[in-house]
């Protein structure tokens, strides 16, 4: 890898770590902290405790594009790998050892709908990239060469040469 790409993949790392924290700052958002006190007349006046899962939704957006962005510099498992690897590391040390020893993982299903929503598509992601054909190398290697569809090379026919 240049040194370009490995500046990259350092940003889309500290990138990942800094979205952990972040979806888990905001894991336990309600309506009420948007500043709606009261609910409107046509919906239940339970409306101002509801959950807003935003974190869910930012996890299942951004795990999966770092995860791809990672495979486009060099599509190994190692590098692929690493966004998903340090948000899954960054989740578990920032939400059960939080900021001063406090915990900040919600106890109820937000927290494994955005653990789900972040660690899963991201997956996918992963799988996806690395299950792609290798690119076409140079023009003396294998890929490079005519196959046949048997996955050996196309033998050409030999012509015998006119009398």
């Amino acid at each position: 890898m240049r040194g370009g790409d490995r500046f990259l993949l350092a940003v889309l790392v500290v990138d990942a770590i800094v979205l952990a924290g972040l979806e888990l700052l905001f894991l336990p958002l309600r309506v009420r902290d948007l500043g709606l006190t009261e609910a409107p007349g046509w919906l239940p006046s339970s409306v101002v405790t509801w959950p807003l899962p935003v974190s869910a939704v930012a996890a299942l957006l951004t795990t999966p594009w770092l995860v791809r962005t990672a495979a486009s510099l060099r599509p190994s498992l190692g590098v692929a790998g690493l966004p998903l690897l340090a948000w899954l590391l960054a989740v578990g040390v920032i939400g059960f050892a939080g900021p001063g020893g406090d915990v900040v993982v919600v106890n109820d299903w937000r927290t494994l709908v955005m653990f789900a929503g972040g660690a899963l598509p991201a997956a996918v992601a992963l799988g996806g990239q690395l299950g792609r054909p290798a690119p076409a190398s140079s023009a003396g290697a294998p890929a490079a060469r005519e196959r046949d569809g048997t996955g050996t090379p196309e033998k050409k026919s030999e012509k015998k040469p006119e009398k």
